[in-house]
């Protein structure tokens, strides 16, 4: 709780339900994180990476699914969250200004008020999104 993962390399770590409320993960690198069912009440993401490619050019996306992010903070301008899974996940008011959000799964997510402008959102799976 109130961790600072700033800068932090966290590519492949399994936080899965763990307690994470409040923490910082400013310019964390989260690719092929397990967040899964994690408290991230309050927490603050501001840049980053969520995903990236491994050498052999496959996609190493973060696990959101489940994931507390009431009150957190979502900056992620510019981002790469490319497969990213968010399923079921409230992301209201988070920031995706260009960011590239392909093949990301925002399935049953809550994404009122989220700024999108400028982002790649081909091939997301926005089904049963509440987007009111």
């Amino acid at each position: 709780e109130g961790a600072d993962f700033s800068e932090a390399n966290l590519g492949g770590a399994n936080f899965s339900g763990a307690n994470l409320s409040r923490a910082v993960f400013k310019g964390a690198q989260l690719w092929s994180a397990n967040l899964t069912d994690a408290d991230l009440s309050g927490a603050f993401f501001e840049g980053g990476s969520l995903s990236t490619k491994n050498g052999v050019g496959d996609v190493l996306p973060a696990n959101f699914s489940g994931a507390n992010l009431d009150g957190a903070t979502l900056n992620f301008a510019g981002v790469n969250a490319r497969k990213v899974n968010f399923a079921g996940v409230n992301l209201e008011g988070a920031d995706f200004s260009e960011a590239n959000l392909g093949g990301a799964n925002f399935s049953g997510a809550s994404l009122r008020g989220v700024n999108l402008k400028g982002a790649n959102i081909k091939d997301a799976n926005t089904a049963g999104v509440r987007w009111v």
